[in-house]
């Protein structure tokens, strides 16, 4: 939906392409998946700042981690590129996040998380 690169200097542009989707469809999002099961508390503050409802980027799996180094392992990207993608698809912390719905409380604002599935292997 945005810029799915979650460093500073990106946060600002994430949600901004919502506006995009509103022109075209006449209905503005309300929710947001970043790319890879990927996602930083500066996003989702962001996101929360921008009205969103919910974030569905986390994706409870201990497998996660093990997509991401076979990713990094055959992709021939720079250490600049692997560096921003170093989140992708979790840590094996997330693999142990709730299953169910929850909130995140963000500088006073609450923003829901709708985790994926917690396997899609």
């Amino acid at each position: 939906m945005a810029a799915h690169l979650f460093g500073r200097r990106n946060q600002r542009r994430t949600g901004t392409r919502g506006g995009s989707y509103q022109t075209v469809t006449g209905v503005r999002p309300v929710g947001f998946r970043g790319p890879g099961s990927s996602f930083s508390e500066n996003v989702l503050r962001v996101l929360a700042k921008r009205g969103y409802k919910y974030d569905a980027s986390t994706l409870p799996n201990i497998l996660n981690p093990l997509a991401r180094a076979y990713f990094l392992s055959t992709s021939k990207l720079s250490k600049e590129e692997r560096e921003q993608r170093k989140g992708l698809f979790g840590s094996w912390k997330d693999g142990f996040r709730p299953l169910k719905p929850y909130k995140w409380t963000l500088d006073g604002m609450q923003l829901t998380e709708i985790p994926g599935p917690p396997c899609r292997y």
